[in-house]
């Protein structure tokens, strides 16, 4: 078996063999196994080539392994965003590349949201909400991109960044397709409402005057 745009051992095996017919017999037959991976593949069209002596058999496997990730693995957002949307995109490698993989069937994967319990998190109910109605994203046939949507919540309270992830679970994949980077998206809250604090004299100082005497008050 000649390489195609892959080598031929990869994706079939026995690449090479000897084909014996026997005396009164006009046909034999031979097996190849087709070997499951997760690699993308390209498939170009290839013609059958045919001779006098022999038939050469073009042997196509069809496209496999659909990529799934997210467009962007970081994003920063205002408190006042109101609604973002998370892309996430089904058969391209890069935003504008060609399609790769198994795109004409329904696909499905699920997702979770991450956050911390320290300084920094994003609290949900209080900082955001998921929108989804269901933690699983779906890509009918020949549909190549979904977007989850969460709505920032303003308020009036000083906060510096707060961040949480959203995170796709590869062993939850539904359908012919595999995860690739980036498959988790940070998503940054920026600092807001004076985040750093509001300085202050207190208010006992305002409402009652300090007296004191210069020739024994040194501080």
């Amino acid at each position: 078996v000649s390489d195609g745009p892959n080598p031929a051992i990869e994706d079939i095996f026995p690449d090479r063999g000897s084909i014996m017919i026997p005396v009164g017999q006009a046909a034999a037959h031979f097996s190849i196994l087709i070997q499951d991976d997760q690699v993308l593949i390209r498939i170009p069209k290839v013609p059958v080539q045919k001779s006098f002596m022999c038939v050469h058999i073009s042997l196509r496997i069809r496209p496999n392994d659909c990529p799934l990730r997210f467009s962007l693995s970081v994003m920063a957002v205002p408190e006042s965003a109101a609604v973002i949307s998370l892309n996430v995109t089904r058969g391209r490698l890069t935003e504008d590349g060609p399609l790769i993989g198994s795109v004409d069937t329904k696909v499905s994967v699920d997702y979770r949201v991450v956050t911390g319990e320290g300084v920094g998190s994003a609290t949900p109910g209080v900082d955001f909400l998921d929108l989804q109605p269901v933690k699983t994203i779906t890509f009918p046939s020949l549909v190549f991109k979904a977007s989850l949507l969460f709505k920032i919540l303003d308020d009036n309270v000083p906060e510096i960044a707060e961040s949480f992830h959203v995170v796709l679970l590869e062993e939850t994949i539904r359908g012919d397709a595999v995860l690739v980077s980036p498959n988790a998206v940070l998503v940054t809250i920026e600092p807001n409402d004076k985040p750093y604090g509001v300085l202050s004299i207190s208010n006992a100082a305002l409402s009652q005057p300090i007296i004191i005497n210069e020739d024994l008050t040194q501080r």
